[in-house]
């Protein structure tokens, strides 16, 4: 057993290897048709302002479907990570882990997504809540050019699980602080207040991060 275990390569199992590369490909897709409304939205991303009239670059339909895919690849990330760095045994499916981890990231940001509109159409005005909605998916969308290859890195570079660590918590902070700033500029601090918009963002980002860590724990 103990030579089976020693034995294992991430790089030596077929199922890694062919999601990475059915990932790849559909980033490159997702890159090759969606690259000039990414471009464009982060352009504006620290505005409060929306492409519209001679700014449109995409249908909405199109941009929400590209970064839905992006998202999902993003989420497939973290679930390659988290198999990589997780203790290896010969008789684990990495398949199993990955889809599992992969389905319970898309649940988890799908509830987040509810219980945003339930929070914002409470306590915010329609048109803030749309542009929320488009931002949110927007930068969810972008995490997937950082976790992609990071994934790739530590499978085929051989990447220590310490430095992957830190990458992966370095963009899970500046993936806050994006969110921060854009609902900072949607939902303006002097008509809600700074302390209202700092506990939302707490409720809604900080505490379903710690719990979960404390889960994983």
């Amino acid at each position: 057993m103990t030579e089976e275990l020693r034995a294992y390569s991430v790089t030596g199992d077929d199922g890694i290897i062919l999601i990475s590369i059915i990932l790849f490909a559909l980033f490159a897709l997702a890159i090759s048709r969606g690259r000039t409304a990414l471009i464009h939205n982060w352009t504006i991303f620290f505005t409060n302002r929306k492409a519209s009239g001679g700014e449109q670059v995409a249908s909405a339909g199109e941009v929400i479907r590209n970064n839905v895919l992006l998202i999902c690849i993003m989420s497939a990330s973290v679930g390659l990570l988290y198999f990589c760095l997780t203790p290896l045994h010969a008789d684990k499916s990495s398949l199993g882990v990955l889809f599992s981890v992969t389905g319970l990231i898309l649940l988890y940001i799908l509830a987040k997504l509810i219980a945003y509109n339930v929070i914002n159409w409470a306590f915010f005005e329609w048109d803030a809540k749309a542009k929320w909605d488009t931002a949110y998916l927007f930068i969810l969308a972008c995490t997937a050019f950082a976790f992609f290859p990071l994934a790739l890195a530590k499978i085929y570079l051989q990447l220590s699980d310490q430095l992957t660590l830190i990458c992966a918590v370095s963009i899970l902070i500046i993936y806050k602080i994006l969110l921060f700033c854009k609902l900072y500029i949607i939902f303006k601090c002097k008509n809600y207040g700074f302390l209202l918009l700092f506990l939302y963002f707490c409720t809604l980002e900080i505490l379903p991060v710690l719990i979960g860590w404390q889960i994983v724990d």
